[in-house]
């Protein structure tokens, strides 16, 4: 009996462990290399564990900002976005390039033709874990937003993009 109970333990650590990462795949594999490590969902707390040195711009308000300017070209700044709400998820992030003419390689390689059905030059992507991702540009940025639930993007806690872009 306590080996079948260990077993069960050992498998299903492995499980976790394996397939945890691939909760994120989805979402990751539109993200830019200088964010593929982080996730829509994950908590303010793990977002500063890899980011240690960052502090919030402002007071919170109903969100909770953080700038990065120490990235590498052709980037100047990354903006965080975070609810100010329960685990406080990152629910959007704001690539800021240098010139929109970079931003827009990235975007025709990695995005290819805007596809959201109502909303012409953006993007609409589910995250495969329950609610939409919306992607678009403005000025010499690419912001990726996510309706998690309760956020500012999913005001009606459904994972549908409620707000739109304009």
């Amino acid at each position: 009996m306590m080996r079948s109970v260990s077993w069960l333990v050992c498998a299903t650590l492995l499980w976790t462990t394996a397939c945890t990462p691939n909760l994120y795949k989805t979402q990751q594999k539109y993200f830019p290399k200088p964010v593929q490590d982080l996730h829509f969902g994950m908590t303010e707390a793990e977002f500063l564990q890899s980011h240690p040195g960052l502090k919030p711009t402002e007071s919170p308000t109903f969100r909770i900002v953080y700038l990065d300017e120490d990235v590498a070209a052709p980037l100047s700044g990354i903006v965080y976005y975070f609810d100010n709400e329960g685990d406080r998820p990152l629910y959007e992030i704001i690539l800021i390039y240098d010139k929109a003419t970079d931003r827009d390689a990235y975007v025709q390689q990695a995005l290819g033709a805007p596809n959201h059905p109502s909303a012409e030059g953006e993007w609409l992507f589910d995250s495969g874990l329950g609610y939409q991702m919306n992607f678009w540009t403005y000025q010499s940025k690419l912001i990726l937003a996510a309706a998690i639930p309760g956020s500012e993007w999913d005001e009606n806690r459904d994972g549908v993009m409620d707000s739109a872009v304009e």
